[in-house]
């Protein structure tokens, strides 16, 4: 660790931090080791792909539809309960998880880690927010975005370990203890967060909202497999557009609303929130496409591929504080912008590639677009949570959250239809292999282009990050005015 991670962490407000940071490497560990260990559990629960895939879309069912209505109750009743109880919760889901006698159990446990996921995504950047100021904050969402690298990283080796030698139960088990202890420092050493007396829970724009969220995420989830114009999908959408307008018109008359709407006349949070969810769109290119192309079309075997692949992670793990010191000292707009631009030439590269090509030139270009993904993650998150006020960082949280889930979503749907569209059109004129060369080519640079849209977006914001607060006529009527957060420990 550097000599400005160990000041960093060394303080009353860095052992808070660091409580936050083991949620989130948590979080990302067990998204690898567990997507590793499906095929294992397919046979060992003597069930299919079909029914194994809902241990995944579970977990993004719970995250994605909760974590806006946990980010309002970290609002109200403050941020550490909230974090405390997501821990509690991811924990209780990883030990039943462990334990689960058939898919049905294990699909539900699932849902309750990614409920947990979402208390702890949707308070963990607001405590970051409430614990440093705008000079300090780049660098601790730097190490933020350390610890879910890190997590990637550990993910394939320790995952690997523990299903080869202890059995696919364990990678539920290791989260027991090291959720226990981080819920312990949860207590001990996070600030309470500000409380706002005298105010109501939104209860229909929740659920309103939630079940919005999950008809989106069933129906882009679906579409690859039952067809865009299928029946299933049509519904999804239309239950998905129904709720949603249903959610933004009891959101416009409820005195106290899960989000307020007055928040996205500010641009840059706006902004932010749709760079976010382009550059997630563009990143499908590497969670989707990449693995088949280094499989595919550079023959490589599943470990040499995770060798190459492996480059992301690694490259942010060392891009991302940098990330963070830029924007404490020049802004949001400059570092992401450029990390944008980054990743956008990468994903170009990545068209270029051929069968002939070396993996080594792919490993680099991947460390390229892992460096870009590092510089744009702070900025842009910090950027986001600090144009929203002490009041409503929660909300802002978990739509950021939101966005970035909805953006992968969508990214690994239309990037996977581009591929196999355009290949299915080569391949009625050309070789095999050239029909897949093409359709890679054509499925990136489309991915590329949504890349540059992001950075344009990114670009547009304002060049330094200040402390905007929302305009007494378009703060919420009971929302009270900003308060000074008064953090554990010292600087």
């Amino acid at each position: 660790m550097t000599r400005a991670g160990q000041t960093l962490l060394a303080t009353g407000r860095g052992r808070a931090l660091a409580v936050v940071l083991v949620g989130t490497f948590m979080g990302g560990l067990d998204t690898y080791v567990v997507n590793l260990a499906l095929p294992t559990v397919a046979g060992a629960l003597q069930t299919d792909i079909g029914a194994v895939q809902w241990v995944v879309l579970a977990y993004l069912l719970g995250i994605t539809g909760l974590v806006v209505t946990f980010g309002r109750a970290a609002d109200i009743y403050g941020t550490r309960p909230v974090f405390a109880a997501g821990l509690l919760t991811f924990t209780l889901g990883s030990a039943l998880g462990g334990v689960a006698p058939g898919i049905g159990w294990l699909v539900a446990a699932r849902g309750l880690q990614g409920l947990g996921a979402a208390m702890m995504t949707a308070a963990g950047q607001a405590i970051v927010v409430e614990l440093y100021p705008e000079g300090e904050r780049g660098r601790a969402f730097g190490w933020l975005h350390v610890a879910v690298s890190a997590g990637f990283t550990a993910g394939p080796t320790v995952g690997g370990y523990l299903i080869d030698q202890v059995g696919w139960r364990s990678v539920f088990f290791v989260n027991v203890p090291i959720g226990l202890l981080a819920a312990l420092g949860a207590v001990r050493f996070l600030p309470q967060g500000q409380r706002q007396k005298g105010q109501s829970f939104d209860l229909p724009g929740a659920a309103t909202l939630t079940v919005g969220l999950v008809a989106v995420l069933l129906g882009l989830s679906r579409a690859p497999k039952v067809g865009w114009g299928s029946a299933e999908f049509l519904v999804a959408l239309l239950v998905a557009g129904v709720l949603l307008g249903s959610f933004v018109v009891i959101e416009r008359r409820a005195a106290q609303p899960i989000v307020d709407l007055a928040l996205f006349r500010r641009w840059p949070f706006t902004a932010g929130l749709l760079a976010a969810c382009l550059t997630f769109v563009a990143m499908a290119s590497n969670m989707f496409l990449v693995p088949f192309l280094l499989q595919q079309l550079l023959a490589l075997p599943a470990t040499q591929a995770g060798l190459v692949m492996i480059a992301v992670p690694l490259t942010i793990l060392w891009v991302a504080p940098v990330g963070g010191r830029l924007v404490d000292r020049l802004g949001p707009r400059q570092p992401a912008t450029a990390g944008l631009a980054l990743v956008t030439v990468a994903i170009v590269l990545l068209a270029m590639v051929r069968a002939d090509t070396w993996p080594a030139w792919a490993a680099v270009v991947l460390a390229l677009y892992g460096a870009g993904a590092g510089l744009f993650q702070a900025p842009n998150n910090s950027a986001v949570l600090g144009a929203a006020p002490p009041e409503r960082r929660g909300v802002a949280s978990g739509t950021l959250a939101t966005m970035r889930q909805l953006g992968q979503v969508v990214g690994v749907a239309a990037a996977g239809a581009l591929w196999a569209g355009r290949r299915e059109a080569y391949s009625a004129r050309l070789p095999a292999e050239e029909a897949l060369e093409l359709g890679f080519r054509d499925a990136f640079l489309g991915l590329a282009l949504v890349g540059a849209v992001a950075a344009l977006l990114s670009w547009t914001r304002q060049p330094r990050a200040g402390r905007p607060t929302l305009r007494p006529s378009e703060a919420s009527p009971a929302a009270p005015g900003p308060k000074t957060p008064v953090p554990p420990g010292s600087a």
